[in-house]
């Protein structure tokens, strides 16, 4: 029985998170400062919150945590001061910035598994403006007290007063951006193949971004748009299409769940995938002569399927560069005409490059 008793305590021990010590480095690009926060093991999670052009509140969640005895490096001009504030949940450490300094902020786990590290770059007052929100504050400090009263009586203040702590309200943001790129379509679905179609594709997208995070730092969203889309295929069957390119073009809506990763402050792969409709909005064969002849009358006007991506978002400043890779499956037969379907449904791939405001 000492011995699992024993053995139960060093587990309880061991497992418990102790933040030992925060400093503040500049950053390699000279466009601000990184704050690391040294951990013993990493936080169940964190938070930022901006209250204030001139206030940052930074939260790490852990049940117990450890902040007796922390240390902190010298604190550049650009700060004025740095308190923790111990909660149940874990601490807030409020970093107050000086005058005429403006920072955006972004929090990430480091590459050790450890430590969380708070991003800081130079911005615009007008870019910090944006963020800044005064009911998103994690903790309020009642510090208004009477002086006199205090210097006479001190022992009022009880020194186990923990700040009173404010739900901050959750956040929805919206992003708007445009996005193109090429593409090569095919079909599948048969015991034949044809020759894949070059093509390209265009969109105006919106991305709504969640304020939630899920386990591994992952920050859900969800991204959808209108999307011009070529789809096709070359040399199809002379048995069906007297031709040498069958063109398909379409309207497509896709609905994608979208998850990023933040690696860095300014670079966040992630993942898309999710169900698209298309509506056709051509349908025609290419002879040799260049010719075209209608197909709409043999083709199916909504096409739907299922979509999957990869991509990297890369922030520049208040702007997103993102690059994605995308594959989709129909699920719909292309052609509508008993005669002509096989059950063809079509296959496609993209890479496309886009502008996020």
């Amino acid at each position: 029985m000492l011995i699992i008793f024993f053995g139960c305590g060093l587990a309880t021990v061991k497992a418990q998170v102790q933040l030992e010590r925060i400093s503040i480095a500049e950053r390699a690009d000279e466009l601000g400062f990184v704050v690391r926060h040294h951990l013993t093991e990493m936080a169940d999670s964190f938070r930022v919150a901006r209250p204030d052009t001139n206030l940052l509140q930074f939260a790490l969640y852990a049940p117990e945590l450890e902040t007796e005895g922390v240390t902190m490096s010298a604190l550049p001009e650009s700060f004025t001061d740095i308190e923790l504030y111990p909660i149940e949940t874990g601490v807030v450490i409020e970093i107050s910035m000086a005058d005429n300094t403006y920072f955006i902020s972004i929090a990430y786990p480091d590459v050790n598994g450890r430590d969380v590290l708070l991003a800081l770059e130079y911005s615009s007052p007008e870019a910090v403006a944006r963020v800044v929100n005064a009911d998103e504050r994690l903790i309020r400090i009642d510090t208004v007290l009477d002086e006199a009263a205090t210097a006479e009586q001190p022992e009022i203040v009880e020194e186990d007063e923990e700040p009173a702590i404010v739900d901050p309200p959750r956040r929805w943001n919206l992003d708007v951006g445009i996005r193109g790129g090429l593409s090569m379509s095919n079909f599948y679905g048969v015991g034949y193949g044809r020759d894949s179609r070059g093509g390209y594709s265009m969109a105006t997208t919106f991305t709504v971004n969640m304020p939630y995070r899920l386990p591994y730092n992952i920050r859900p969203s969800v991204e959808t748009g209108v999307y011009f889309t070529q789809k096709g295929y070359e040399n199809p069957a002379s048995d069906k299409i007297v031709a040498v390119v069958a063109e398909f073009d379409y309207i497509e809506v896709p609905v994608l769940a979208k998850l990023n990763y933040d690696v860095t402050p300014k670079i966040s792969p992630h993942i898309v995938f999710g169900p698209y409709v298309g509506f056709m909005v051509n349908a025609e064969r290419v002879r040799v002569d260049d010719s075209r002849r209608d197909l709409d009358d043999f083709t199916r006007e909504v096409d739907t399927g299922l979509l999957g991506g990869i991509g990297t978002d890369v922030r520049l400043g208040d702007y997103v560069i993102n690059a994605q890779i995308r594959g989709a499956l129909g699920l719909t037969s292309i052609f509508s005409n008993e005669e002509m379907d096989d059950g063809e449904k079509h296959r496609y791939l993209s890479v496309l490059l886009g502008f996020t405001f």
